[in-house]
């Protein structure tokens, strides 16, 4: 078996109504400009929305996959008990320059047990 390198996942992009440019402006998102983009998720498992690697060796393959060939040398062994192959984070930027006074926030979302915690943290002025 090959060993785990670093990936490199697609973002999914999530068009909102509070959306706007600073993704592609700021981070350098690669955003059509006509698109209202509010959201970039850059790891994700939520089904449907599930983030796909891509480079390396692994590209196009989804990280549902990659947690169930490589589980606990993936994710850590404690993770890999606690969660399964199912991967417990959804770390996305927003751009809600209109509802927040700062241009985006990276966001990490935690489910235990059906309780979910969310941490915000400022990305720029």
């Amino acid at each position: 078996m090959h060993e785990v390198y670093p990936f490199k996942f697609e973002p999914i992009y999530k068009e909102k109504i509070w959306g706007d440019q600073k993704l592609r402006t700021v981070l350098n998102k690669n955003i059509p400009e006509d698109k209202k983009i509010g959201e970039s998720w850059e790891i994700s498992a939520v089904q449907g929305d599930t983030s796909i690697v891509k480079n390396g060796y692994l590209a196009g393959n989804s990280l549902q996959e990659l947690i169930e060939v490589y589980m606990a040398d993936l994710v850590g062994e404690k993770i890999y008990e606690t969660y399964g192959i199912e991967f417990p984070l959804l770390i996305k930027f927003i751009d809600a320059t209109d509802v927040y006074p700062f241009r985006c926030i990276r966001m990490m979302n935690l489910r235990k047990n059906g309780t979910k915690l969310l941490v915000k943290l400022r990305c720029g002025m």
